[in-house]
């Protein structure tokens, strides 16, 4: 259920249908004894959206593969690059605040590159690329599993402009490789990062470019980062996720 909240409710605005799945959706997580979501802030949105009681819904974290890909001496990308990860580029997802401080750091660091993976651009995000003129220092790869594991690893810095998240996978899975996380201050995102990412406001595009310029001017900070994300990650466990959702199941025997 909460993909459906996440995917339907909070951020698509044009897909078939979306009242009736929207409409299925409440009246499932209402006749339920028990609804699981994987945020504090996702708990809330149901709360308050949606009506449910909160003493009914149990906040049950993701886990995170703790055994990463192996990385291999050669890059993928040869220049600096920030990484943007992600299946796709959704009006949650800042696409366009992210372009328009990219554009302001392109004008100070113009070898550095933003790889996009996931899908390919669309016919409106290349317009947006070239009113903005980054259209050739942003650049799109679909990759692998193995190659998203060498692209965290040698990215300057992960960056998660969202407005809103239903828990955040790409954060853990660059903190996994080493690669510090620079994101928005928004929604659930500070809840999963705590103290190992380095925030700013997703409607302030100054604000995101000064944040990601931190990162690039200061390799100590990236260290100091990119050391605060393996301490993070032991936070979040499949095996607790398991055995904490096994023990919702048991109490309603």
């Amino acid at each position: 259920i909460h993909d459906l909240i996440y995917d339907v409710f909070f951020t698509s605005k044009d897909i078939p249908h979306r009242e009736r799945i929207i409409d299925m959706g409440k009246k499932s997580a209402q006749r339920a004894d028990k609804v699981i979501a994987v945020s504090q802030h996702t708990k809330a949105d149901m709360i308050r959206e949606w009506g449910i009681e909160e003493n009914k819904i149990e906040v049950i974290y993701h886990g995170v593969d703790k055994t990463p890909k192996m990385i291999l001496n050669q890059r993928l990308i040869q220049q600096p690059y920030i990484f943007f990860a992600g299946g796709g580029r959704s009006l949650n997802k800042n696409f366009e605040h992210l372009v328009q401080a990219f554009s302001i750091l392109k004008e100070k660091y113009n070898e550095i590159l933003l790889v996009c993976s996931g899908a390919d651009f669309t016919e409106a995000e290349k317009k947006l690329l070239a009113f903005w003129n980054v259209q050739d220092n942003v650049k799109h790869f679909y990759a692998s599993e193995q190659q998203m594991a060498q692209l965290y690893h040698d990215a300057l810095m992960l960056v998660v402009p969202s407005y809103y998240e239903g828990f955040g996978f790409p954060v853990l899975e660059a903190m996994l490789y080493d690669c510090p996380v620079v994101l928005s201050n928004a929604s659930c995102l500070p809840e999963i990062a705590g103290d190992a990412g380095l925030y700013f406001d997703p409607y302030n595009a100054d604000e995101m470019f000064e944040k990601m310029e931190m990162m690039i001017k200061n390799d100590d900070l990236r260290k100091q980062y990119a050391s605060k994300g393996q301490k993070r990650i032991q936070s979040f466990s499949w095996d607790k996720c398991a055995e904490e959702h096994l023990k919702v199941y048991n109490s309603l025997i």
